[in-house]
């Protein structure tokens, strides 16, 4: 009985350990950086970013449906014919 309440306590301590943070988080790096330059044209409404960063001839999928890229980049720009000032 001793055996097995120490193998529980054992095994239950060391899940309390799984949970802490091991990530690390970048913000200067080319992926940080592309992302803050789509971010910023986003918010501009300039969308020429996507050119440099996306492909024509990709599969842009959203919510299960298949789109082309054009309709990607004119789905996110008319967010700016419902919304002033997107921040």
């Amino acid at each position: 009985m001793k055996k097995l309440l120490l193998l529980t306590i054992l095994f239950s301590s060391t899940f309390l350990f799984a949970q802490e943070i091991t990530g690390t988080t970048r913000t200067q790096d080319k992926y940080s950086k592309a992302i803050r330059e789509l971010n910023e044209g986003y918010f501009e409404n300039d969308f020429s970013a996507f050119d440099n960063y996306f492909s024509v001839n990709g599969n842009y999928t959203i919510n299960g449906t298949s789109f082309t890229l054009k309709q990607v980049r004119d789905g996110f720009s008319m967010h700016h014919l419902f919304y002033k000032n997107i921040k």
